[in-house]
């Protein structure tokens, strides 16, 4: 379980630290250097298990120019609600106060060290708030609601600096009960990248950390 992520803790006392650190339970997310960064974090704020049921997948579009560092990205996120209403106990799949038996309210967090310019949820723009983590990452977060048997997709817009010559991201995975796909496609607005598409792309499953490395033909 602390190999996958699934058992960590947190501390208010600094002495608490070093054990922590060294048991590998803290759980701690950092920038690599200049590098780009991209965890996709959901909570269930349903008094609920229904997020067992909760189905991910993440796209996450790059547009990256070696020269300047400048990136503009998209990340797109659809979920999917699975809850088997009326074939578990009512407890397992409670929905909010107000909201169908089943519905998955989901506090969903993008965590990045990239500004974020627009959000939408299926294709309606909406507000998103963003907090201050540490090692200069943001925190962009917005609360849905997920219908049994139904889809959402949430669309962020992302716009900073990342390395000259060399990008390096960070993807940051979330243990779930469905791991999910993530995928990764990144494209140059500078000099062209040394692949016979120009582009660059990475497959893994949203529950592991991935580390993706893309260098320039002229690097």
């Amino acid at each position: 379980m602390v190999d996958q992520g699934r058992l960590q803790f947190a501390s208010l006392r600094p002495e608490d630290a070093p054990l922590l650190d060294a048991l590998d339970l803290q759980g701690g997310v950092a920038r690599p250097g200049e590098g780009d960064l991209l965890a996709v974090l959901t909570r269930n704020a349903n008094p609920s298990k229904v997020d067992a049921y909760l189905e991910r997948d993440v796209d996450y579009d790059v547009s990256w120019d070696p020269s300047t560092g400048r990136e503009r990205a998209t990340v797109t996120i659809r979920m999917t609600n699975t809850a088997p209403v009326g074939q578990v106990p009512d407890v397992v799949v409670q929905a909010p106060v107000g909201a169908p038996a089943g519905t998955n309210r989901t506090q969903l967090s993008v965590l990045s060290p990239l500004g974020a310019t627009g959000a939408s949820i299926d294709g309606t723009p909406t507000g998103i708030g963003t907090q201050q983590e540490l090692a200069g990452v943001l925190r962009h977060s917005v609360l849905l609601d997920i219908p049994p048997g139904g889809s959402r997709v949430v669309t962020l817009e992302l716009d900073g600096t990342v390395g000259r010559g060399t990008y390096v991201l960070d993807w940051i995975g979330q243990p779930m009960v469905t791991p999910g796909r993530t995928e990764v496609t990144i494209a140059s607005s500078g000099d062209p990248l040394p692949t016979p598409t120009g582009t660059v792309q990475r497959t893994f499953r949203g529950d592991e950390d991935a580390t993706v490395t893309v260098r320039t033909s002229g690097r």
